[in-house]
């Protein structure tokens, strides 16, 4: 799940100023073993990206950012298929 959100009034200023907001999606707390776990289940990705897929349409988002830290180097391809199907 995705948790957070961006400040209405931010929001409220960039649709006004026509400014394009992307916001940034990070894994928490950088934990490694929750992160591993999430990549290597493509039920929740799948429902990640759903979720940040609705959250762009709804707020008008351009796309989201991510940083993603403490990785697991085994983890590399999986983090790469997430991303690249986000």
């Amino acid at each position: 799940y995705i948790l957070g959100s961006v400040n209405p009034e931010i929001l409220a200023i960039a649709k006004k100023t026509s400014t394009k907001v992307m916001p940034l999606i990070t894994n928490g707390s950088f934990n490694q073993f929750l992160l591993h776990d999430f990549l290597k289940n493509g039920h929740a990705q799948r429902r990640a990206i759903l979720a940040m897929i609705n959250l762009c349409r709804i707020n008008d988002y351009v796309g989201m950012q991510f940083d993603f830290e403490n990785l697991n180097i085994h983890d590399k391809n999986n983090f790469s298929y997430f991303v690249e199907n986000a």
